[in-house]
């Protein structure tokens, strides 16, 4: 399927009875897994080391320019090439956790509470117009100036076209099958005037839109910080410390691209619409459950006093508005598939023998089976004092890890930040 995989896969594995089904394409396997016990917990944690491959996608990769993100950058070490990339996603890794591990994100607090604010003085100026448009203004202008410290227009604003074109692009190509040059890499090669090099042409116009991702703003932020006035972000914030350090000119090289990609891949992660989505799902969820939002504004009122916004300060004393979060990420995910992952050596699960050069991926975000009946949204699912664990179905919603039915094994710095601004969107 190349639109809405996770229903048709979800459908596939009701159909046959199982929640492990194997789709044998040209030049690959597919084995997609349905349930919380087989995808996180069993094979992508127990065998993190086996699983936690990317397979090698020709379109994604060689084609699209994709090649600096660690959704395209895979562990195989066979080759010099290879093992290379391995160091860079680990360099990438490292950035990461160093720039928002949680002390260190509280140094966008100011940041967050300046996006909500302004998205709310937007929604009240203009409430006739989509809250999608207001929620994707806010997300990009929020990643874009946490990670690059550049202040977004207050009309369409050029970074978000850019952004949302490569997303686009990237979610197209990603999928199992939807480019037959993955699967016979050796296409890749047909010249572009060759009427069956259409996919050729869709690349070069998607690359266009990763090279820009990659390089326009994080130039407009070495510029600046090369003026000395640069405002704080990730990418300057690391430019600055490279500075100082006694690198040689490779070692400097090579570090400035990988905050260059770390950059990149940050901005796109966080100004996509998957973050809109959740931000939308929320607007969607409290007309739709009014008795939650009656509970929720009454805890805001008892922690805060009447009509008073929230901030990161009494964030631990509002448990059930830090539930509604939680939720909203698991009513509807916003992401139920992602790149699949890929096996590189023989293995064994459940009697089955995993293959060599196989992918892996898991198209359901929260694992219907465990329960019977559905049950409606609604925050008796997440109990519990400040700084208790919140369970669902087995998985896990505590800081950093599981939210939404077990799909993150650790949330990116861009969706925390995200997720914090749906508390403080609350009140409006």
């Amino acid at each position: 399927p190349s639109e809405r995989q996770w229903e048709t896969y979800t459908k596939w594995t009701k159909e046959l009875g199982s929640d492990i089904i194997h789709l044998d394409l040209p030049g690959t396997s597919i084995i997609v897994l349905s349930s919380m016990e087989a995808a996180p917990k069993e094979l992508f944690e127990k065998r993190s080391s086996l699983y936690s491959d990317r397979p090698r996608l020709p379109m994604l990769v060689d084609l699209m320019g994709w090649d600096f993100s660690m959704v395209g950058i895979i562990k195989a070490c066979e080759h010099t090439y290879l093992a290379e990339m391995y160091l860079q996603r680990r360099a990438h890794r490292k950035l990461i956790h160093e720039g928002f591990n949680t002390s260190a994100a509280k140094q966008f607090h100011t940041q967050e509470r300046a996006a909500v604010h302004a998205v709310l003085r937007r929604i009240l100026r203009d409430p006739h117009s989509s809250c999608g448009e207001h929620f994707r203004h806010m997300a990009g202008a929020l990643v874009m100036d946490i990670t690059y410290g550049i202040h977004f227009r207050e009309d369409e604003d050029p970074y978000i076209r850019v952004a949302e074109g490569a997303m686009h692009g990237l979610s197209v190509a990603s999928i199992p099958g939807a480019f037959v040059v993955d699967s016979v890499p050796a296409l890749q090669y047909v010249p572009d005037w060759d009427p069956g090099a259409g996919f050729k042409r869709k690349a070069k116009e998607w690359e266009k839109l990763a090279l820009e991702l990659l390089e326009v703003p994080f130039k407009e932020t070495q510029r600046n910080t090369d003026l000395g006035k640069a405002r704080p972000s990730f990418t300057s914030t690391n430019l600055r410390r490279l500075e100082l350090q006694d690198n040689t000119e490779t070692d400097k090289t090579n570090r400035e691209a990988a905050v260059r990609a770390t950059g990149a891949t940050m901005y796109a992660a966080g100004s996509d619409t998957t973050t809109v989505a959740s931000l939308g799902t929320f607007g969607l969820g409290m007309p739709l459950n009014p008795e939650v939002q009656k509970k929720a504004q009454a805890e805001l009122d008892a922690v805060l006093g009447p009509g008073q916004l929230p901030n990161f300060v009494v964030e631990d004393s509002l448990p059930y508005v830090s539930a509604i979060v939680k939720e909203t990420l698991r009513w509807r995910p916003a992401l139920p598939i992602g790149v699949p992952h890929y096996i590189n050596v023989d293995d064994e699960y459940r009697g089955y023998t995993t293959c060599r050069l196989l992918e892996v991926c898991w198209p359901n975000r929260v694992s219907p089976p465990t329960h019977k009946k559905p049950r409606p949204p609604g925050c008796a699912k997440f109990p519990g004092t400040p700084g208790n664990c919140y369970r669902h179905r087995r998985g896990l919603c505590a800081k950093g890890r599981y939210f939404g039915g077990g799909s993150y094994r650790l949330e990116w710095p861009s969706d925390r930040s995200i997720t914090r601004c749906v508390g403080l969107d609350f009140p409006c």
